[in-house]
């Protein structure tokens, strides 16, 4: 297979993580998004505040189209929480849908019930930004879990160890190959 994985969902999920551990047991390049706008354009709140998120979604579109210009293939992608929820530039869902359908998205969420996702969510975004309110982060994830649960080719619901959900990706990927 030569075509790029796609890592998509809500924020602190995994993607990340679980995508860098992907990329180093295939041996393909990784790319985190978000890390990438903070090196590339400027740290995505500061950007937001200045640009507004609609800003901000059009300039991380943008950054997409370029990284995949230099990754074509074999490289996998952290892509950023809102990527296919834009609720504020609807454009932006299918112009991201065509481009992750030539490669092969794998959506991460903690659990099929979005109750028990969201206090995972919640409790890991506390944990990474002690700014972060909990209730927003709580509606922000239910209103996304029923979209997202929407997309993916390959679907995972876990709360599992990084190491052992990247073997069930594997196991998956394997009928894409």
């Amino acid at each position: 297979m030569n075509k790029n994985i796609f890592f998509i969902g809500p924020a602190s999920v995994g993607k990340t993580t679980i995508g860098r551990l992907l990329a180093e047991e295939i041996e393909w390049a990784h790319i985190d998004v978000d890390k990438e706008f903070c090196e590339q354009i400027a740290l995505i709140p500061d950007y937001i505040q200045k640009y507004s998120y609609a800003g901000y979604a059009e300039a991380n579109s943008q950054l997409v189209d370029r990284l995949i210009e230099v990754h074509p293939e074999k490289t996998v992608f952290s892509t950023p929480s809102g990527y296919l929820v834009h609720e504020d530039s609807s454009h932006l869902i299918e112009k991201h849908l065509d481009l992750i359908r030539r490669g092969v998205s794998i959506l991460l969420l903690p659990s099929e019930n979005p109750q028990v996702g969201v206090e995972v969510v919640v409790r890991r975004q506390l944990d990474r930004w002690n700014d972060t309110f909990a209730d927003k982060e709580r509606r922000r994830f239910l209103s996304r879990f029923e979209k997202y649960k929407n997309y993916g080719d390959i679907k995972i619901f876990s709360m599992a160890e990084p190491e052992l959900v990247v073997k069930t990706i594997i196991k998956k990927l394997e009928g894409f190959i």
